[in-house]
């Protein structure tokens, strides 16, 4: 699942030089929600086991995805984890956090996000959390109210409880620092990364829907899932 507010774009980029009313084919950007999609699948397949999670828990819950996917236990080790959220940082926060897990591998998966969150409020990377979305007729407030109805959506499909979802911890906990990694991690930070940071807690939380799409779009949703 993915906040429509970037799945759109990304889409529209990959539509292969139609105009972008031709790609939307009159729909509206509300239209794309994941529920609609989760609740086809049920049709077809009504005994599916479904798994789900957002595209932007992905670098923090990487590891965890893999072992779903592979069918591994909880336990089991899985190699490049981090690469994700190495991806987000810069070079000297994802050299320091591949260190700091070296010297203290974490114990529980709460205290992984605990140093995961830290690292990233540290040593965000400005280019990689930001994204510049250029579109007609799109402006913040669409943006915002894309990522409300995203998260609603999200809920709407975990509340049941037949889709199993995977998912980082609230975020009351992810935002608690874990007070040793905090010692290790210079002080110096960049104020801009933290400014990104604060930016990020919007666009990280869960959400997802869909109804019936103009072609291109429902194709772009299919082929993303």
């Amino acid at each position: 699942m993915r906040d429509p507010g970037t799945f759109i774009p990304a889409a529209y980029g990959k539509s292969h030089g139609r105009s972008f009313k031709r790609f939307m084919a009159e729909a509206t950007p509300a239209v794309v929600q994941w529920s609609g999609l989760i609740h086809r699948i049920r049709t077809v397949l009504p005994r599916a086991k479904i798994t789900a999670w957002c595209n932007e828990d992905t670098p923090f819950i990487w590891p965890k995805i893999l072992r779903d996917l592979i069918g591994l236990n909880a336990e089991d080790p899985v190699k490049a984890g981090y690469d994700l959220i190495g991806s987000l940082l810069t070079e000297i926060g994802a050299q320091k956090m591949q260190n700091y897990f070296k010297a203290n591998p974490p114990n529980s998966e709460k205290e992984r996000q605990r140093v995961l969150a830290t690292f990233l409020r540290h040593y965000a990377n400005p280019d990689a959390m930001e994204e510049e979305i250029i579109l007609p007729g799109w402006t913040n407030y669409l943006l915002r109210s894309l990522s409300d109805l995203y998260h609603d959506d999200v809920n709407t499909i975990i509340s049941p409880g037949d889709v199993k979802s995977l998912s980082r911890p609230c975020e009351a906990q992810l935002y608690h620092c874990m007070p040793n990694a905090s010692l290790y991690i210079s002080k110096i930070a960049s104020s801009s990364a933290m400014s990104f940071w604060s930016r990020l807690r919007r666009v990280m939380s869960l959400r997802m829907t869909l109804v019936s799409y103009p072609r291109p779009l429902a194709s772009a949703m299919t082929s993303f899932c």
